[in-house]
């Protein structure tokens, strides 16, 4: 005879006559009736040990226990003595998981000069060079033989990438080589452009090197020409606006991927972000499905964050609501979304994280990109070498604990190391207000649509 318990880490989403149940500690989504929902609790709270197996249990309530307790939901013991045991063991799992994040800053130069640039240290920049990449795949081979790495997770980034388009080539058709080397080697490829370099002839090239693997393309719109033109500015002067604006709509019509679309938002331009949702609706009608919106608050610049004593929030809740309407009004006028509820664990704390820039200094989180904190070199042999051990000792010896007593622990393993800023407000914002709550319901629904 068994006696049920529900997960801990459960979080319900109202969906009509249904319940979405969504489990934090694993990521499991079920969607239940309400009846059935309301039959289980009863069963379980006062009818603590009978079987299954009684001839008086309904054929639905049985299946339903077996998937709940096949996806971690329902257990036959009470979970809630191993809490923080499953929480510790979930960590360890992610951060030791063999796949590699690697953020490649492949050129330190950007044409673009925006005020509120983070990387504030990034200075006297160059394009990554043909013998570099060379050291760079040396490196990655050497990694995945030695970490037997099943999945690699590359962002190229900069200062603005498609500067060096033809070193980015290069690199994608060497990652192409080293996949096809590899059984079961998964690559995932990313541009974060600021998309004004993204011409015709670019982006059939892009096309034609994608045949060989995906690559994914994230442009970033900050609202309408005169807001994106104030905060985006090209650093040889004029509109940025249009150029941006015309190459983002062609390429969403053109590319056959999605296009994910960053906003960079604070009050300022709230309202200017509205209205570009609504001209690329009116300019895409349907494609809009195409485009996945993703707006972000706009956090400290690096000569701010980097003197920060003590974890502050990442954002307000008032700034997270603002965020989440935001998401709504996409989704409503049909672009996909994707809410911003996990936050973890991040590359600082992954065992193969690292963000590279383009002199091969090896850090192990994007926002130290050209600090003094990189802790290694890849050298001519493809070997990481050490020279400032502190850095690459500290992200493995500041585990902080305090996501095993919250909440959204699951979601985020003690936040931001490297800008010190907890995500609570953020995350806990969908799921404790009514519009977060429809945002990551109709979320959940359209992702897992077919399932």
């Amino acid at each position: 005879m068994n006696k049920y318990y529900l997960s801990p880490f459960l979080i319900q989403f109202d969906e009509g006559n249904n319940i979405i149940l969504f489990n934090t500690i694993n990521h499991a989504i079920v969607r239940v009736n309400k009846e059935l929902w309301s039959e289980l609790q009863t069963y379980i709270n006062t009818n603590k040990y009978r079987m299954l197996t009684d001839p008086t249990t309904s054929e639905t309530l049985i299946k339903l226990v077996n998937d709940l307790l096949r996806v971690g939901i329902l257990y036959d013991f009470d979970i809630g003595k191993y809490k923080h045991n499953m929480v510790e063991f979930r960590f360890n799992v992610t951060t030791n998981h063999p796949s590699m994040a690697i953020w490649f800053a492949i050129s330190g130069i950007c044409n673009f000069v925006c005020p509120y640039c983070y990387l504030t240290y990034r200075k006297d920049g160059k394009t990554v060079e043909a013998n570099s990449i060379q050291r760079f795949i040396k490196f990655l081979n050497k990694y995945i033989i030695q970490n037997n790495i099943k999945e690699i997770n590359i962002v190229y980034y900069g200062g603005e990438p498609l500067l060096a388009f033809d070193e980015l080539l290069n690199l994608h058709n060497k990652l192409a080589e080293i996949k096809s080397q590899y059984e079961n080697l998964q690559i995932h490829e990313l541009i974060i452009t600021n998309g004004s370099l993204l011409t015709d002839d670019k982006i059939d090239k892009l096309i034609e090197a994608s045949k060989l693997n995906p690559i994914k393309i994230q442009i970033t719109l900050d609202g309408t020409k005169e807001v994106m033109d104030k905060r985006r500015p090209l650093a040889k002067g004029g509109s940025s606006f249009d150029l941006v604006y015309n190459n983002f709509i062609k390429l969403v019509k053109k590319y056959p991927f999605d296009i994910t679309l960053r906003s960079n938002v604070d009050y300022e331009n709230l309202e200017s972000v509205k209205q570009l949702l609504f001209k690329i609706k009116d300019d895409l009608n349907d494609l809009v499905k195409k485009v996945i919106f993703s707006p972000h608050w706009i956090f400290e610049t690096q000569e701010i964050f980097l003197k920060n004593e003590y974890y502050l929030s990442e954002i307000s809740q008032k700034e997270a609501e603002e965020l989440i309407k935001l998401e709504a009004l996409a989704q409503e006028l049909g672009f996909q979304v994707m809410p911003n509820y996990i936050h973890g664990p991040c590359t600082y704390v992954s065992k193969h994280g690292y963000a590279i820039d383009e002199y091969l200094r090896v850090y192990k989180c994007p926002a130290y990109l050209y600090t003094d904190k990189y802790f290694g070199i890849i050298d001519e042999e493809g070997d990481i070498k050490i020279v400032k051990p502190q850095y690459l000792i500290e992200a493995f010896g500041e585990i902080r604990k305090c996501y095993l007593s919250c909440p959204i622990g699951t979601l985020c393993y003690g936040g931001c190391r490297a800008m010190k800023h907890c995500p609570k407000e953020r995350i806990m914002a969908y799921f404790n207000t009514e519009i977060g709550k429809k945002v990551i319901t109709k979320y959940f629904v359209n992702k897992h649509r077919k399932e």
